[in-house]
């Protein structure tokens, strides 16, 4: 997706704003951009807000997540309905694409995933449609993804475990099971704070699965070595909701925004985000709830 046409887009989103949805949108970002550029809510003004973000990589060709979750904050429902759009054009255009390479295809970056299960006596082909979901949080922090776990083919989140640090910052470790067989499970890495004790570890029964999360965007302002204002986001409040009606236990530390994902017929597959000495972002991969490994 080339730069022009994301451009294009937010070109066409500025049909939509208000002078009152202007003021909502540089006021919500505070110190994400610069105090000249939030005072000037002008169309010019918002423009070069949007250049900021640009420059700090919030936003950029493949993802306006930044954007979304913006606009759906001030309540702009317009834009939000553009961008969505957009996102599921650019997705479609990276899926076709992606099926019409030669090259190995992994769980994390495809949505239909081929895997060859071999017996002795013959090879069963199995296709998964993976959902991906919305990503939470952002952009700031190093990948991870626990579909590249050593051993790991197409394991479902079966436990949690949280972590906590003497600043009382959340991270989390995931364990992960096949349908078959609950005791052989592959653990994550401590996504966050590595020198974190555990707290506390919730697993789900063999016969259950998750079916929606919830969780908590706290943003913090930091000022940074070259004296910008950014803000940084943080994922905190982890709480995951099974098909029995079961849930992970509840969270009762600092609240910021709250976000929910689930999808009618999928239960939660992995994990995929971006990670410093705490989670700053999250995205959840979903497989059909009639799905057997």
């Amino acid at each position: 997706m080339d730069k022009n046409h994301l451009r294009g887009i937010i070109l066409k989103l500025q049909d939509c704003l208000s002078d009152n949805d202007r003021q909502r949108l540089h006021f919500f970002l505070g110190d994400t951009v610069p105090r000249q550029i939030r005072d000037d809510q002008t169309l010019n003004g918002t423009l070069r807000l949007m250049e900021s973000l640009f420059d700090q990589d919030k936003i950029n060709e493949r993802d306006v997540t930044f954007l979304i979750n913006t606009f759906n904050a001030i309540q702009c429902n317009d834009a939000v309905k553009i961008l969505n759009e957009h996102m599921k054009r650019m997705q479609s255009n990276w899926l076709h694409k992606s099926t019409q390479s030669i090259s190995p295809m992994i769980p994390s970056f495809i949505d239909q995933v081929i895997m060859d299960q071999e017996d002795k006596n013959s090879t069963q082909t199995c296709i998964i449609i993976i959902k991906p979901g919305q990503k939470f949080g952002g952009t700031s922090g190093d990948d991870f993804n626990d579909s590249l776990l050593p051993d790991f083919t197409c394991h479902h989140l079966s436990a949690i475990g949280v972590y906590a640090h003497h600043d009382n910052i959340e991270s989390y470790q995931f364990f992960y099971s096949l349908d078959n067989d609950n005791q052989l499970t592959i653990e994550s890495q401590i996504h966050g704070n590595q020198n974190s004790e555990m707290i506390r570890m919730f697993e789900f029964d063999k016969d259950e699965k998750i079916d929606s999360v919830e969780g908590q965007i706290i943003n913090e302002n930091i000022v940074s070595p070259n004296g910008t204002n950014l803000t940084i986001s943080r994922i905190t409040g982890l709480q995951f909701f099974s098909t029995k009606g079961r849930a992970s236990l509840s969270y009762n530390g600092q609240l910021g925004q709250t976000f929910t994902e689930n999808f009618d017929q999928y239960t939660l597959g992995y994990v995929t985000g971006k990670a410093t000495h705490y989670i700053n972002q999250l995205q959840f991969f979903w497989y059909p709830t009639d799905y057997k490994c």
